[in-house]
């Protein structure tokens, strides 16, 4: 579902069958891990550092908010010295990931689709 939402407002097209390490590639060319959550936090890979990672917080009413959008680096360094959890995956406070994500330049952002209003928006509009 998080896929979905996220192809339909960024500039990313999901691949179509299962790619290791990334859900799908911006215009540009940038490869993208994709991640969503209904809770606090979101997972990030223990194996590695996603190319670029793009996090979002999916509502009750089927809105969503992005948490982080850049660079996998960047992400990466809420979970600096942790080991790698037996379920290889990490679970990030969206707090912290939302931290982060004020450090992403505009550049190193995915991009969202032309006409395409921010999530923020959708959220704010439809609780009126």
């Amino acid at each position: 579902m998080g896929e979905t939402l996220v192809e339909g407002a960024y500039d990313v097209e999901i691949f179509e069958g299962l790619e290791k390490h990334h859900d799908g590639k911006s215009s540009d060319g940038r490869l993208v891990q994709i991640k969503a959550t209904m809770q606090r936090a979101l997972t990030f890979p223990g194996d590695h550092v996603p190319d670029y990672y793009l996090g979002i917080q999916i509502h009750r009413d089927g809105t969503f908010s992005e948490i982080f959008n850049g660079p996998g680096s960047i992400a990466a360094k809420a979970i600096e010295n942790q080991q790698i959890p037996k379920t290889n995956l990490h679970s990030i406070s969206i707090t912290a990931l939302g931290s982060l994500d004020a450090l992403v330049s505009e550049k190193d952002r995915i991009p969202k689709r032309f006409n395409q209003p921010s999530t923020t928006e959708i959220h704010h509009q439809e609780q009126r």
